[in-house]
């Protein structure tokens, strides 16, 4: 019998020990969702603030609300994650839901003509000033697909950001195209990531009888067909010059435009003839020894080396001129290989090669150089790249700017959201969850049988 009751209570006592446990995890859940607790455990912390969002952030004086259009119930949560993220980082951002069902005369005030809203939408407000952001822009679609879009990235938080932007009232950073000597177009996609980024964008004619813009900015020269002008060239320079930031792209070929090479070795940079191909393994993609993967050199231009390198295709050589101005300085962005080869009309050279450069003049000018326009090209970007040419050139346009807002923020491919955490992390709640609660639990129970022991025989002696 006494047999029978030690086994009785041993069950007991790991039953009630389990029920503790359980409850305890249970709580733990609870009160993570009471609070919004949230960890981010994927790969690269992609739910996570970046420093260009929490510097936003921290200049924020007056109280934003996040009116999320749906009922809290049947919210996004990747959406609800990273809301609920601005809100746990300032106290500055609340959120609130609003069912379009519940408060129809609500959604009403952000209805402009032809455009409908959606559910699942954010409306940000503050100082009685409001910007709506779609719900199907909170996300990147592949458009390549006939009859339907798939989401393929995320890109809420540059979303919100420049929804934030605007109601805050932060000027806009103005970014000049070149037009005039039959330059290409940009892409939409790359379009809206600058839009994105507070870029107020706009078109400029060299030739005809303006002004220049005013130094603040910046003027992009995508590749054309014509040359530029000897006016032209005498305009550009000089506003450079004074303060200027210009932006080229030019395609490598066996011509180079005569006023345009002119005006580059004015500030000690040369665009030479041929086409780069790489010989090492690793520098270009297997198959195609054009398609290069160059080195990313870390500078004040490119501060951190990135996550993804991203792919030049057809590319020529820049090099310093071999007269370099006084006050004028060379920074090499992307070089190739030792074992890279350029191939002219007559020879093919073994070097290692600068792919795209950057010059610094004495009053603060600024021109970066890329050697080949393949750095905008979205189909290169989205099928090699994964992302890398865009981030490359948003970091060049970053450095060209002297805007203080920034939301260099890269998409988050949905293929790589998946919860990886390290090893570290693994170990951690290895340790609390196999060891520390139930350990905590055990000790607890032998603490209150040793008491009771005790106290047994206190009775039997008495």
């Amino acid at each position: 019998m006494k047999k029978t009751n030690k086994y009785f209570r041993f069950g007991l006592y790991t039953s009630v020990l389990f029920i503790l446990v359980l409850s305890s995890v249970l709580f733990l859940c609870i009160l993570a969702d009471t609070f919004s607790v949230n960890i981010d455990l994927t790969e690269k912390k992609d739910f996570s603030l970046f420093s260009d969002t929490k510097s936003l952030l921290d200049t924020l004086e007056e109280p934003v609300t996040f009116y999320y259009l749906e009922n809290q119930s049947d919210t996004d949560p990747t959406i609800t994650a990273i809301l609920e993220s601005y809100e746990n980082y300032s106290d500055k951002i609340s959120i609130s839901y609003r069912d379009p069902d519940l408060y129809p005369e609500f959604v009403e005030n952000f209805k402009t003509p032809g455009k409908n809203i959606h559910r699942g939408s954010v409306v940000i407000f503050c100082n009685n000033k409001y910007v709506y952001i779609d719900y199907f822009s909170l996300y990147e679609y592949d458009t390549t697909m006939q009859n339907q879009q798939l989401p393929v990235g995320i890109i809420a938080q540059q979303q919100i950001n420049s929804g934030l932007a605007r109601v805050l009232g932060l000027e806009q950073y103005p970014v000049f195209f070149l037009t005039g000597h039959g330059e290409k177009g940009i892409e939409q996609d790359l379009l809206n990531q600058m839009l994105l980024m507070n870029y107020d964008i706009k078109e400029l004619n060299l030739s005809a009888n303006g002004e220049m813009p005013d130094n603040n900015s910046i003027i992009i020269k995508l590749p054309g067909n014509t040359d530029f002008t000897t006016g032209e060239i005498e305009k550009l320079s000089l506003w450079i010059e004074e303060g200027g930031s210009f932006f080229l792209l030019e395609n490598s070929g066996q011509n180079k435009p005569e006023n345009l090479s002119n005006f580059l070795l004015y500030f000690g940079i040369e665009l030479t003839d041929g086409i780069i191909a790489e010989q090492s393994p690793g520098y270009f993609i297997q198959g195609n020894n054009l398609l290069l993967r160059p080195k990313v050199n870390t500078n004040e231009v490119i501060k951190f080396q990135p996550d993804i390198i991203p792919i030049i295709a057809n590319a020529g050589e820049i090099k310093k001129a071999p007269f370099t101005p006084e006050g004028m300085t060379y920074i090499p962005l992307l070089t190739t290989s030792p074992q890279a080869v350029k191939i002219t009309e007559t020879e093919i050279l073994s070097n290692t090669y600068d792919l795209a450069a950057a010059v610094k003049t004495e009053k603060g000018g600024k021109l970066v150089v890329f050697s080949s326009d393949s750095i905008i090209d979205q189909k290169t970007d989205n099928t090699l790249a994964g992302g890398g040419n865009t981030a490359f050139f948003l970091d060049c346009l970053e450095w060209l700017s002297d805007s203080e807002y920034k939301n260099l923020i890269p998409v988050i491919k949905l293929q790589d959201t998946n919860i990886v955490p390290t090893y570290l992390e693994i170990i951690l709640w290895t340790i609390i969850s196999v060891f520390v609660i139930p350990g905590v639990f055990i000790i607890t129970g032998i603490v209150i049988g040793y008491k009771r022991k005790g106290q047994s025989r206190k009775q039997t002696g008495n």
